[in-house]
């Protein structure tokens, strides 16, 4: 189900209804059954009747708002700078001729319509022509900030995964080399394919896809045949690579283009939270690969509130991936040449994307600064470790505990909670996730023994100096008394 955008004062209203809905109404009209009934006979009792109609009539309204709740997608408008264009959340001023009167109007989101308040759906011909189009601006600003020749928007990282390997050719029966330590969604986005991910180890020092291993790998258990290369023993046709930047890590790019120019496999970068991922953006366009996939999540350094994008410098993937994203239409309105997908970036996420892009060197200077800020100023006492000497966004800062701390990561978790800090661990490695338990796998050495120890930290762009020094403080004490 696609979010619907509502303002964060119209979600909170939404929330406050609720609460009245089900603490007040609720025993309100349940008490008034009681009573009814303690009337005689129900049949003829209208009190009764009339009380558990308006008690269908709320729960179906409690209902229907922790749907729209559950489905919304929230949009802080603080968060978009002034540029004088009308966007989401914009209040705009018309002039009624014929009333010769001025109007006012704010555009929201469709759960907090209601034009007798002044309040308009971005969905509405007037809001329509008024906010103009974004999802071109949006892939525009992309390219120039990465140095990719093309990008293409869509509604989810995953869904610019799942596109990429579709438009890649990989499909059923397949193989598809994934690190094991990843989000679920490269290896989801592989088996929506009908392909069977197939798990390596990572790179302690950077938490990515060993490259050597892999071509190592490759080299030994496969062979190359009619231009494809095939496992040996399991026969199938290893249709592609995924490396992922975990938390932001880079790959050494010089590795992952030979990867990619002497195997000539697909290479499709899992690079949810790639952007900005060093100092110089111009430098992520330097990857000879198939694509790099981007996330635009609500927990990314850059957001829309969702959707995400295939940067390439391919312009035919670019043509296809653009063409398979929007239905396959051709020519005629009703005319689809190929098997497509409904994956198209909506307007009001391209609208806050390019918002969010106008502060890039902003966000990208924020991440490094608190990165900067933990390395320096935490005093773990040889205890935990962070990844100083990697290419990254730093999109999460995070620590690794070493193998002969005093303690674990749960004791940690819980002290920082009774102190009002949220402290979390990561993914779990593919090989222990319920749907790829039996999928092939190489030694998991590193990924099985990580994953225990990797602990993230408070990193978000909006995060105080006054904040990150209160957890470095209380984070010392903890390590000075274990």
């Amino acid at each position: 189900m696609e979010k619907e955008p509502i303002t964060i004062q119209g979600f909170e209203k939404l929330k406050e209804e609720l609460e009245k809905l089900k603490k007040t109404k609720r025993p309100e009209i349940i008490k008034a059954i009681a009573e009814a009934r303690g009337h005689g006979d129900l049949k003829e009792n209208a009190e009764c009747h009339a009380a558990k109609e308006l008690q269908g009539l709320v729960e179906a309204k409690i209902a229907e708002i922790e749907s729209s709740l559950a489905n919304a997608q929230v949009i802080d408008v603080k968060d978009i700078p002034e540029t004088g264009r009308v966007v989401f959340g914009s209040t705009i001023k018309l002039y009624d001729v014929g009333a010769e009167k001025e109007l006012s109007y704010k555009i929201v989101g469709n759960l907090e319509s209601n034009p007798e308040k002044g309040h308009i759906s971005i969905d509405t011909p007037i809001a329509k022509g008024l906010v103009g189009k974004f999802v071109d601006e949006f892939e525009e600003r992309l390219e120039t900030l990465s140095h990719f020749k093309h990008a293409c928007a869509v509604n989810s990282g995953t869904s610019a995964l799942s596109l990429s390997l579709h438009n890649a050719g990989v499909g059923s029966d397949d193989l598809v080399i994934i690190p094991d330590y990843t989000f679920i969604a490269t290896a989801n986005a592989v088996r929506h394919c009908g392909a069977l991910p197939w798990l390596f180890d990572i790179d302690p020092c950077n938490l990515n896809l060993d490259i050597q291993n892999v071509r190592n790998i490759i080299e030994k258990d496969c062979i190359k045949k009619d231009g494809n290369w095939y496992h040996k023993k399991i026969g199938k046709r290893l249709a592609a690579v995924i490396p992922v930047f975990a938390l932001g890590n880079a790959i050494n790019f010089e590795e992952l283009n030979s990867l990619y120019s002497d195997f000539s496999i697909p290479v499709i970068v899992d690079g949810a939270g790639a952007l900005g991922v060093t100092s110089k953006a111009q430098e992520l366009g330097k990857l000879n690969v198939t694509c790099v996939t981007i996330s635009f999540n609500g927990n990314k350094t850059f957001t829309s509130g969702g959707g995400g994008a295939i940067l390439t410098n391919d312009s035919d993937f670019h043509k296809l991936c653009k063409h398979t994203s929007t239905t396959s239409r051709s020519g005629y309105e009703y005319i689809h040449d190929r098997v497509g997908f409904n994956y198209r970036m909506t307007n009001i996420q391209a609208a806050v994307g390019c918002a969010q892009l106008e502060r890039y060197e902003e966000f990208t200077k924020k991440k490094l600064d608190i990165h900067k800020f933990y390395s320096e100023e935490l005093n773990p006492m040889n205890d935990v470790f962070m990844h100083e000497d990697v290419h990254s966004s730093r999109w999460i800062s995070y620590f690794i505990l070493q193998k002969n701390a005093p303690f674990n990561l749960n004791t940690l978790f819980l002290f920082a909670q009774k102190n009002g800090i949220q402290l979390r661990p990561f993914w779990i490695p593919m090989h222990l996730q319920p749907p790829f338990e039996t999928c092939p796998k190489e030694d998991l050495y590193h990924s099985s023994v990580i994953y225990k120890n990797v602990c993230t930290l408070p990193s978000s762009t909006n995060i105080s100096e006054e904040e990150q020094s209160f957890v470095v403080k209380t984070l010392n004490n903890f390590f000075s008394k274990n």
